[in-house]
């Protein structure tokens, strides 16, 4: 490939986005296309990074059984009013929908209704327990505040995952598998991140942990425990029994030695129990031939902000001016550049 054909501009990097360097130059190097705020186009440079990361996940994924779908980025209303999550997900502004002669749809924020909707008429036997099922897609959601380029944008390419087991003990092994993958493949991307306490939010569930890497460029405060290696999102506080939820869910008794630092969440894992399956009733045949629900879990990771992060993690400088950058081999889009004079031209278009 012509690296003259792949669209890459020149600019000289003067006046970049102090916050945000990296998207910025590409941004001036028409790598990065701004449609709307909080809308982008790739171009082929953060493309191929893009399609790296995403290769890195498929893989660790696969090493694991966890299986590969694809659901649709339009659902219709009814999916969403079986959870009851419609109207929440409307009225708060989150959910962007449209309305047409065939009714309303919505594109889609999460998934954890249409995944229920997908394996409800297949998984219906404690012999066909566990799975874990993902997909790699776009996602919309409405935010009023658009941040740092990709970090926080209406639409957003996330891996999200959905396990289906028989009991809580089998999903907490199962919300076990997915966390040490997350940090094997965060490991294969080149970026420290550590797990977190944090509260489950709209989502729900018993239990959640954010995948956090610890930035100045983060808009989330959490507290870390340096010598421990520990954090704790500071949202957690705000529950008056958070000491508690602390103690029993991750074993933290104390905040001695935790102080306040600024992170940037690539990830986030719940344990959800039975909320969604209850709710939809989403049963399975167990051994004894009852009609249990599904007890689940869900997990993400935000593609597109891994892709920012890593375009503003691995910049280059020199002299302390922004020159470039210098990626990890592992997520490169390019591993070398042939340069060749006029008589070896022939040669060269040959490697």
């Amino acid at each position: 490939m012509r690296i003259s054909k792949i669209g890459l501009g020149t600019t000289k990097l003067d006046n970049l986005d102090a916050m945000f360097p990296g998207q910025d130059i590409l941004i001036k190097t028409g790598q990065l296309i701004q449609y709307a705020s909080g809308v982008f186009g790739l171009n082929h440079v953060p493309l191929a990074v893009k399609q790296n990361v995403e290769e890195i996940i498929r893989k660790e994924f696969a090493s694991n059984d966890i299986i590969e779908v694809l659901l649709p980025s339009i659902h219709p209303k009814s999916t969403w009013e079986r959870s009851g999550r419609y109207e929440t997900y409307v009225n708060d502004g989150t959910m962007l929908i449209t309305e047409t002669g065939n009714g309303t749809f919505c594109l889609q924020p999460t998934a954890e209704e249409a995944i229920i909707e997908f394996v409800e008429s297949k998984l219906n036997s404690y012999k066909q327990l566990p799975v874990i099922l993902y997909q790699m897609n776009d996602k919309f959601r409405n935010e009023i505040r658009n941040r740092g380029y990709m970090f926080r944008g209406k639409l957003f390419t996330m891996m999200d995952a959905y396990s289906f087991d028989d009991s809580i003990e089998n999903s907490v092994k199962s919300y076990e598998k997915i966390k040490k993958s997350y940090l094997n493949i965060f490991k294969q991307l080149g970026l420290n991140v550590i797990p977190v306490a944090a509260d489950s939010g709209s989502i729900g569930g018993s239990k959640s942990e954010e995948f956090m890497m610890l930035s100045p460029l983060g808009e989330d405060t959490i507290l870390y425990n340096k010598e421990l290696n520990l954090g704790l999102n500071t949202e957690i506080l705000e529950h008056e029994n958070y000491m508690e939820i602390l103690k029993e869910n991750y074993n933290i008794d104390s905040l001695e030695g935790f102080e306040e630092v600024r992170s940037i969440e690539l990830g986030h894992i719940f344990q959800l129990g039975t909320l969604y399956s209850d709710k939809m009733k989403s049963t399975f045949t167990t051994k004894d031939e009852k009609q249990n629900s599904y007890v689940m879990g869900c997990y993400g990771i935000g593609v597109t902000r891994v892709v920012a992060t890593i375009f503003e993690e691995f910049i280059l400088k020199e002299n302390d001016k922004v020159v470039g950058f210098s990626l990890p081999m592992s997520i490169t889009p390019f591993i070398g550049t042939i340069v060749s004079s006029e008589e070896r031209k022939d040669e060269a278009e040959m490697l």
